[in-house]
């Protein structure tokens, strides 16, 4: 299954780039399985996987309009509190989470890290509001996804109240998309909170979360692996 649709004939992107497959069950909600790779590197499918046929599909663009450029994606990693709330990592450095409830453009975007990704989860052990990131450096990140008071109005559809979220900035290395009237997108903020050198000498290959103990992986190319609790 989690290669079947790579022989359904939807698009080709301008530029086909071949990437590996990557893919993602969800573990609460309906059982959808998420898949991109092969030819269509830029568009994310899902999957029913009562009914066995894909339910939506999502471009991925390094921009949040039509106009921008394809991006292939090559990790995904689905929320355990919510089945549309997703996370993709891109050819161009950038983490994307997509919140499919609300739209289909990306809800934030932040930049991966130097050195390039070994692994990372969105809601480790089902925290939250909270990603966890491994560089090939040997670096465990540990991120925070807010909202300001202006975005908990908007999702609760109250008015933000005088006042709501002055002051507030995204953190710099955010890019924060909007898309209609889903003017609370804005207002998402990602920002990294703690680092942890899990392998000083680098080389990291894999970070790996446990689908129900609070307990993270990492492995490295010369076959170390390390166990660490989810806060690091």
């Amino acid at each position: 299954m989690a290669t079947a649709w790579q022989a359904v004939p939807i698009r080709q992107p301008p530029t086909p780039v071949r990437q590996a497959t990557a893919f993602a069950l969800t573990s609460s909600g309906p059982p959808l399985l998420y898949a991109v790779g092969g030819c269509q590197p830029d568009v994310l499918q899902c999957w029913d996987l009562t009914s066995e046929m894909v339910v939506q599909q999502i471009p991925v663009r390094s921009s949040t309009n039509s106009s921008g450029c394809p991006v292939a994606v090559d990790r995904l990693s689905a929320a355990q509190s919510d089945p549309r709330l997703l996370l993709t990592s891109c050819s161009d450095g950038l983490l994307r989470l997509f919140d499919l409830r609300a739209s289909l453009a990306p809800v934030a975007s932040v930049y991966a890290g130097k050195g390039g990704l070994a692994g990372m989860v969105l809601e480790p052990c089902g925290k939250p509001g909270t990603i966890v990131t491994g560089t090939c450096l040997g670096n465990i990140n540990f991120m925070d996804i807010r909202m300001t008071s202006d975005a908990d109005a908007a999702l609760n559809g109250r008015p933000a109240a005088a006042g709501a979220g002055a002051g507030t900035t995204p953190h710099a290395a955010v890019d924060t998309a909007s898309s209609g009237s889903l003017g609370w997108i804005e207002q998402l903020s990602c920002s990294v909170v703690r680092t942890v050198e899990a392998h000083s000498k680098g080389g990291m290959s894999v970070l790996v979360a446990h689908p129900t103990a609070p307990l993270l992986a990492t492995g490295t190319t010369s076959q170390v692996v390390k166990v660490w609790t989810d806060g690091g």
